[in-house]
């Protein structure tokens, strides 16, 4: 009895950590299975629990985009749900193609990224305008984007969503 008593104390105290252990006096084969079901129960828990991600759809800031400002400069973003996640499509400056305006870019871009529906970037591309001066997303029909130069020109693009 003595054993048993020791080995639940054991356990009680362990409990308030998160895990339970199984002390080495414990003898009890019933105790030893109860302690032993809960931490395999515990860790099923903790290592299958993803949580899917909530992305606000539609047009807004930029913010920062997910590359090197060396490569893309970004004015606005549109966020839009597809069948495995979420697409996001920057509109911005090109910061890889070199005009001759003394190294900086004439040329407007989108850099595209395909969220998973539990996070983390699955593809990426970038696309550029040749000529087209920095780019702005103005509206959104479905996944169908018109973008806007600084001059007023327009153009579309067509965000690649899964449905």
């Amino acid at each position: 009895m003595k054993k048993y008593l020791v080995a639940m104390a054991v356990a009680v105290a362990l409990i308030g950590i998160g895990k339970t252990a199984v002390s080495a006096i414990d003898s009890d084969p019933e105790v030893v299975a109860q302690i032993e079901a809960k931490n395999e129960a515990e860790q099923a828990v903790v290592a299958h629990d993803p949580q899917p991600v909530t992305l606000t759809e539609g047009i807004s800031k930029a913010g920062d985009a997910p590359t090197s400002g060396m490569n893309f400069l970004p004015e606005n973003k549109w966020t839009g749900r597809s069948a495995d996640g979420y697409v996001v499509v920057y509109a911005g400056l090109d910061g890889m193609h070199d005009s001759t305006a003394g190294g900086v870019s004439k040329d407007g871009a989108v850099f595209v990224t395909t969220i998973g529906e539990f996070g983390g970037v699955t593809d990426a591309e970038q696309v550029v305008f040749e000529g087209s001066g920095r780019l702005e997303i103005v509206s959104a029909e479905g996944a169908t984007l018109t973008l806007q130069n600084k001059k007023g020109e327009t153009f579309t693009y067509l965000a690649p969503i899964k449905k």
